[in-house]
């Protein structure tokens, strides 16, 4: 199967070689050629059936997904990339945090607690959303 995609032409294919099956990306794009193997792991659960696993070219973790910065094919997973979901960047944000430790003299004075501090701060932050 071939697609052009980001103004080049990609290919894809299954490979065997001795008991090890991959996932090849062959393509060229810009002047420059990409040839990516991505092994795959069978695995059978425990209901029946067949299900893969890819094996993370870059550390070789188990995965279900791989990513690739844009217009790049080098196929890592979450881990080796850094990445994280943005829910959990911003969801302790205001826990008993900096912001939290600033305001709380400030709201002491007032006659608040910490716990009441934050769970101000928290509706403000849903509020903004």
């Amino acid at each position: 199967m071939s697609a052009n995609v980001w103004g080049g032409t990609w290919k894809i294919r299954q490979e065997k070689q001795g008991d090890e099956f991959f996932v090849v990306l062959q393509g060229a794009m810009g002047g420059w050629k990409a040839d990516v193997w991505i092994q795959i792991r069978f695995w059978e659960p425990r209901f029946g059936g067949r299900s893969l696993w890819l094996l993370c070219p870059g550390c070789g973790r188990k995965c279900r997904k791989l990513y690739a910065p844009p217009q790049l094919v080098d196929y890592q997973c979450r881990t080796c990339w850094k990445l994280a979901y943005q829910s959990s960047q911003t969801a302790h944000a205001f826990d008993r945090g900096i912001v939290a430790g600033l305001l709380a003299p400030m709201y002491a004075a007032k006659g608040y607690s910490m716990r009441q501090v934050e769970k101000v701060m928290r509706r403000d932050m849903k509020a903004r959303r």
